[in-house]
C-alpha cells in the first residue's frame, strides 16, 4: 500500500465530498424518510445530519492517509467500496424507474442507462484532476438550479404545519428516521478517506473542507425536504412514489411537466447528478484498488468492468420501483448502519490511541528578554 501523491486542492476536495451524496438522495429519501419517521421526520433530518457531520469529521480526523493505516481500516473502506457499488445499483435502476414512469415510458431500459454509463466508465479511468474538475463545474450549477426549483415552488408549500415535529421528546420515530439514512452515509465515509489520501493539504485544512461540504450538503437535503413535505404534508407523501417528481409537477403552471422548462431542467439536474456520483464512487474504487495491488496498469479496467456489470445487473434485475427500495431499506440499509458503526469505533479509537502516543505539546513563545 504506497503513499499516494497528493494532487487535490481543499476546494476539490470538498466538492468532491458534495458530490459524492447528492447524487444518491436525490428524489427518493424524503419518502423514505417519511415512510419510517412520519411527522417526526423534521427531528429525523436534524438528527442525521449531526450525527452525519460527526460521522464524517470523525473519518477526516482519524483517518490517517498514508501507508501505516491498519489493515483493518483498508478492510472497512474495501467493504464500504463494494456496498457503494451496490447502493449505486439500487438508486440507478430507481432513476431508470423514474424515467420510464414519467417521461420514456416506451425506451428501453439499457438505452436509458447506457450515456450515463458510458461517460461514467470513460471519465473514472482519467486522473482525480479530472474528476475534481467536472465536479466543480456541475455540482454548482445543479445546486444553483435546485435553488430556482425550490424558489419557484415556494407558493405551494401549504403544509407547513407537517413541518414541526409532534413532539421533540418522541426520540423513537427519530432514530428510525435516521437509521433508514445510513445508506447515504456510506459512499461518504469511503469517499472522505479515500480522496483524503490525495488532498494537498495539512490535517487541519481537510477538516474545513470536510466541515465545508457538510454544511452544503446537508442545507440542501433540508431545503428538498422542506419543500416536499411542506408542499405535499406527510400524508401524501407516504402514498406517493416519486413525491419530488409531483412536487415540480404542481410547480409548472402554463404547461405539462414533461415539457416545462423546470421539467426539463429537472431531468438534466437529475440525470447529471447521477453521472457525477457514480463517476467519483467509480473512481473511489479504481483508486482503492490500485492502492491494494501496487498499482497494476489493468486492475482500473477490471474494477470499472466489475462495477458496470453491478449497475447493468441492477437495472435488469430490480425493474420495479418495490424490488429496488426493499433490497435497499431491509437488506442493504441494516448493512451500511452495522459498517458506519463498525467505522467510526474504528476511527474512534485509533484517535484515542494517536492522542495518548503524541499529546497535544503547548506553544512555547520567545520571551524577550
Amino acid at each position: 500500500m504506497k503513499r499516494s501523491a497528493p494532487v487535490l486542492g481543499r476546494f476539490e476536495y470538498s466538492t468532491l465530498l458534495v458530490g459524492t451524496l447528492i447524487g444518491g438522495s436525490l428524489y427518493v429519501w424524503p419518502l423514505h424518510l417519511v415512510m419510517t419517521a412520519g411527522r417526526e421526520s423534521t427531528s429525523a433530518v436534524l438528527l442525521a445530519g449531526t450525527a452525519g457531520t460527526l460521522y464524517m469529521l470523525l473519518q477526516a480526523i482519524a483517518w490517517s492517509p498514508d501507508e501505516h493505516a491498519s489493515i483493518l481500516e483498508w478492510s472497512l473502506t474495501l467493504m464500504a467500496a463494494i456496498l457503494t457499488l451496490l447502493i449505486d445499483a439500487v438508486i440507478t435502476a430507481l432513476f431508470v424507474e423514474m424515467m420510464k414512469e414519467f417521461f420514456f415510458a416506451r425506451t428501453p431500459r439499457i438505452a436509458l442507462v447506457a450515456p450515463v454509463l458510458g461517460l461514467t466508465a470513460w471519465w473514472s479511468t482519467g486522473s482525480w484532476k479530472g474528476v475534481a474538475r467536472r465536479t466543480q463545474l456541475w455540482i454548482p450549477l445543479i445546486l444553483l438550479g435546485s435553488l430556482i426549483a425550490v424558489g419557484a415552488s415556494f407558493h405551494n408549500w401549504v403544509h407547513p404545519m407537517a413541518l414541526e415535529p409532534r413532539s421533540w421528546t418522541a426520540l423513537q420515530p427519530a432514530m428510525q428516521g435516521t437509521v433508514v439514512l445510513a445508506y447515504l452515509l456510506v459512499p461518504l465515509g469511503a469517499t472522505t478517506r479515500v480522496v483524503g489520501r490525495r488532498l494537498a493539504a495539512s490535517a487541519r485544512d481537510r477538516v474545513r473542507s470536510a466541515l465545508a461540504a457538510a454544511a452544503i450538503f446537508w442545507v440542501w437535503l433540508m431545503l428538498l425536504y422542506t419543500t416536499t413535505v411542506g408542499s405535499l404534508g406527510t400524508d401524501a407523501v407516504v402514498h406517493l412514489r416519486w413525491p419530488l417528481v409531483y412536487v415540480f409537477e404542481e410547480t409548472t403552471v402554463d404547461s405539462s411537466f414533461l415539457v416545462s422548462r423546470l421539467g426539463i431542467l429537472a431531468i438534466f439536474g437529475w440525470t447529471a447528478l447521477v453521472v457525477i456520483a457514480i463517476l467519483i464512487h467509480f473512481k473511489m474504487a479504481v483508486t482503492l484498488a490500485e492502492d491494494l495491488t501496487a498499482r497494476w496498469t489493468t486492475v482500473r479496467l477490471v474494477v470499472v468492468g466489475l462495477g458496470l456489470s453491478v449497475l447493468v445487473a441492477g437495472i435488469f434485475l430490480f425493474d420495479t420501483e418495490n424490488r429496488a427500495t426493499h433490497l435497499l431499506l431491509t437488506d442493504l440499509n441494516p448493512v451500511a448502519m452495522g459498517l458506519i458503526a463498525l467505522e467510526g469505533l474504528t476511527a474512534l479509537t485509533r484517535w484515542a490511541f494517536r492522542r495518548l502516543r503524541n499529546p497535544p505539546h503547548p506553544e512555547v513563545r520567545d520571551v524577550e528578554t
